[in-house]
């Protein structure tokens, strides 16, 4: 490929500005790609940005551009034959989004009007003709939108492919995508123009992940002891009890999609689904992502991609009532054909409770000696702790240890044996479901032992680095 500047090249050149984006030349779905806010942090997310893009798509190459904060994620469809005939089929609105990766897809965008659909539909077309693209495609942009309805947009990029939100949009154009990328390979011309393309209603999809909400949505790896899909929307997956979620490939884990004649129906409804969704014995985001849903800023239309940022910041899982562990009591009770022995709870793992919750079902199913079940829209898992041994903490100063907080690659030991560390110094960094995660010193600190080495497979739990004050 081309020569790709590099760093040096931008500061000669005074071309730096902050705030900018770290992103990786061969591929997306962010990874490879880190914010920079300042000059001083800018080496060590280089550094983390290109291992990540060499992990993930062999190459390490990466590209600095200016960081446009907090606008909508917009991208537009298209379908372009051989014979020179392209449409675009719409927008879809991504801007729900952690680290990067789409958790929220909708169409039509609340945020976009039909001057400015035009204006982005006639750019993606201009863009595929000039490169005489044929088959499925998405340009995707940054757009801010004006209070006048009129908006600024800024080129990201193309998938020259399907995209895991194009369910969406065949449920609002009617039109298949799979197929209609086959046909276009096999040289059919469309057979359609761009005032044939009719747009009905709203859909929104959500990506069902697993990840743990109490550990900062880290992915997880396991066994899913219970898949019952919901009813009424869409659901794509290969799930089934049983399966088996590896640590190798992305964290999702099924796409939910919702359709109705209005956003709010396609809202609600999809976030009804989501509290009848079970996916237990690995911990997942479905009721976030209900939550989500249920924000008033996103029911009015009003996310960007900061939104998770300024409105589940401080979001935190509920621990289980009274009301919960009687149920738990009752089901276990049920499942061991036991009336007795209960002893110290523990091992809670569970998402957030949203508001008008279902509460009709309660899936469940023992795991070993674990109860999973789902209530109120809320995976709950449980098990009889009477014989364990006192629980240590995971991470802290005073404790000492740093432990694996999932199953992971070993993708970088920054610290030896005797090493003195500032609080906040990272330590190891874990690759996980194609993604980076550092571990970093809780406090000033001298280490005593280091216990892996790159390249380690480690699972949750899993001792690390010992440590000591310093």
């Amino acid at each position: 490929g081309a020569d790709v500047p590099t760093l040096e090249s931008f500061e000669e050149g005074g071309k730096v500005e902050f705030p900018v984006m770290i992103k990786a030349v061969a591929g997306g779905g962010g990874r490879g790609m880190r914010l920079a806010r300042t000059a001083a942090e800018l080496p060590a997310l280089l550094a983390t940005a290109k291992s990540e893009a060499q992990a993930a798509f062999g190459d390490g190459r990466v590209i600095l551009e200016r960081a446009v904060e907090a606008p909508r994620h917009i991208e537009v469809q298209l379908l372009a034959d051989t014979h020179g005939n392209i449409v675009h089929l719409g927008e879809r609105d991504c801007s729900v989004q952690r680290r990067h990766q789409k958790l929220v897809e909708e169409t039509p965008s609340p945020a976009v009007d039909a001057a400015l659909r035009a204006r982005l539909g006639a750019a993606a077309i201009r863009i595929a003709r000039s490169m005489h693209y044929a088959g499925a495609g998405t340009v995707e942009c940054l757009v801010d939108v004006k209070r006048d309805g009129a908006g600024e947009f800024w080129f990201m990029e193309m998938n020259t492919r399907l995209q895991v939100e194009h369910p969406v949009t065949e449920m609002v154009t009617g039109l298949d995508l799979v197929e209609w990328q086959l046909r276009i390979a096999a040289g059919e011309p469309l057979g359609f123009e761009q005032e044939d393309i009719h747009f009905s209603g709203h859909a929104i999809e959500v990506r069902l992940c697993a990840e743990d909400p109490a550990q900062g949505f880290l992915p997880q790896a396991g066994t899913v002891a219970l898949w019952q899909a919901p009813e009424g929307v869409r659901v794509e997956h290969a799930l089934e009890s049983g399966a088996v979620i590896p640590p190798h490939y992305d964290s999702m884990m099924a796409k939910i999609v919702a359709h109705g004649t209005t956003r709010d129906e396609a809202r609600l409804r999809l976030a009804a689904a989501l509290d009848r969704t079970a996916a237990l014995g690995v911990p997942n985001n479905a009721a976030f992502l209900a939550a989500v849903l249920r924000d008033e800023v996103f029911a009015a239309g009003g996310a960007t991609t900061s939104l998770l940022a300024d409105r589940f910041a401080a979001w935190r899982l509920p621990q289980p009532d009274e009301r919960v562990q009687s149920i738990a009591r009752a089901l276990y009770a049920q499942c061991r054909a036991a009336a007795a022995g209960f002893g110290e709870w523990a091992g809670w793992s569970n998402a957030a409770r949203p508001a008008e919750a279902d509460t009709a079902g309660i899936p469940h199913v023992l795991d070993d000696v674990t109860l999973h079940f789902l209530l109120d829209g809320i995976s709950w898992s449980w098990r009889d702790a009477t014989m364990d041994p006192p629980e240590r903490t995971a991470l802290g100063a005073a404790d000492g240890r740093m432990v694996s907080p999932m199953n992971a690659k070993v993708a970088a030991v920054h610290a030896k044996a005797g090493d003195t560390v500032a609080a906040g110094a990272a330590l190891v960094v874990l690759e996980a479901m194609k993604m980076e995660h550092t571990l970093a010193a809780p406090a000033a600190a001298r280490i005593t032992a280091v216990h892996v080495e790159r390249g380690a497979q480690v699972s949750p739990g899993q001792l690390l680095v010992e440590f000591v004050p310093a």
